[in-house]
């Protein structure tokens, strides 16, 4: 358990989070923001805000996704500024 926590609290300290976002397979967005996991936009962006600003959040996900979502993506993108955060979006391919 101690351990557990340590680690979680070197992610705090870090400002590093792992993001995903899906909509399979329904068109309703799922998301993961670091060990939280949700569903649907309002509850994203409720979400997000609850993290500290500076923190950084980072995806990866498909050229054909980002292209298919790309409203939903500039939107996540936008309250996080708000907040004064960070989000990378990566589609390699």
């Amino acid at each position: 358990m101690q351990n557990q926590l340590d680690g979680a609290l070197q992610a705090l300290e870090a400002g590093e989070f792992m993001m995903y976002m899906s909509w399979w397979p329904q068109d309703e967005l799922s998301f993961t923001l670091g060990s939280y996991s949700g569903a649907g936009m309002a509850s994203f962006k409720e979400k997000l805000a609850q993290f500290p600003p500076r923190s950084h959040f980072r995806m990866v996900t498909t050229k054909a996704e980002k292209e298919a979502h790309d409203v939903e993506f500039a939107a996540a993108q936008t309250v996080a500024s708000a907040n004064g955060q960070i989000m990378e979006v990566l589609a390699p391919r």
